[in-house]
């Protein structure tokens, strides 16, 4: 059996979307994982609001250099020599857009609820096993913040679209529900019991809107569902050393969902 390090969010999801690349990433380790801008904005906005003692250390600003010239280009090496480990290189409009993000999500009270709760934890890393079927297998999670006194666990998400419809959409294809399903799972083996799932959304246009939105239930139980679907076929492809998407040698036939008739 190929050992497993620890099942995350991330890992998972990762191995539902192509076991070919999860095996490259976290067996192999010859697939190299890089920040986007977009996942810089969304990490510095994260930081910013959870844990904004963190910034300075995280977060580098990017000097404005001029890389086509000879001492832009040697400026630009000396900054990025500088950095340290885990340092996110940011721009000037990430700081400001971020600021702008904040302004919105502090205009809706409901966010306030969940951010400013007396009982919230915020960014905590746990690390602790969980059986899965019969095996006990160590799993990570980061929560944004959750409550074992109010029950509720809150997931904060940057996004191109404020439209609801668009959200739903993107938080099923985008993993997010089954993001806060394993979060609840973890939760709840360790007796920590979440009734309430939240997504705090803000958009990233030139004026940002905030909403607080919460998926039914039952949503999340099928989301919860499809993460231990993944988990044991995870296990099997560790178990085995078989790691290929279930498609190969098939020819899958395809319908276009309902709502891109709307």
């Amino acid at each position: 059996m190929i050992p497993i390090e620890y099942l995350s969010h991330s890992r998972i999801e990762l191995y539902r979307k192509n076991p070919v690349v999860y095996k490259k990433q976290y067996i192999d380790k010859v697939v190299a994982r890089e920040s986007t801008p977009a996942q810089a904005l969304g990490s510095l906005l994260h930081a910013m609001v959870l844990e904004p003692e963190s910034v300075e250390e995280k977060f580098k600003l990017a000097p404005m250099v001029d890389k086509r010239t000879k001492a832009g280009k040697e400026e630009w090496e000396q900054f990025q020599k500088s950095l340290g480990d885990d340092v996110t290189i940011i721009t000037r409009d990430d700081v400001s857009m971020a600021n702008r993000m904040i302004e919105a999500i502090n205009e809706n009270s409901a966010s306030s609820y969940y951010l400013n709760s007396a009982n919230g934890i915020k960014e905590e890393e746990i690390h602790k096993p969980m059986m899965i079927d019969d095996q006990q297998i160590g799993c990570k999670i980061i929560p944004d913040v959750y409550s074992a006194v109010d029950g509720f666990l809150v997931d904060l998400k940057t996004v191109s679209s404020y439209d609801p419809l668009d959200w739903a959409k993107e938080a099923h294809f985008s993993g997010y529900l089954r993001q806060l399903a394993f979060y609840r799972l973890f939760l709840r083996y360790h007796s920590i019991y979440i009734h309430s799932c939240v997504h705090i959304v803000v958009d990233k246009g030139e004026f940002p809107t905030c909403m607080v939105v919460e998926f039914d239930s039952s949503d999340i139980d099928r989301a919860e569902n499809q993460v231990y679907e993944s988990i044991r076929k995870l296990l099997a492809s560790h178990e085995t050393g078989v790691f290929q998407p279930h498609h190969y040698g098939l020819v899958p036939k395809l319908t276009v969902p309902a709502w891109a008739w709307r």
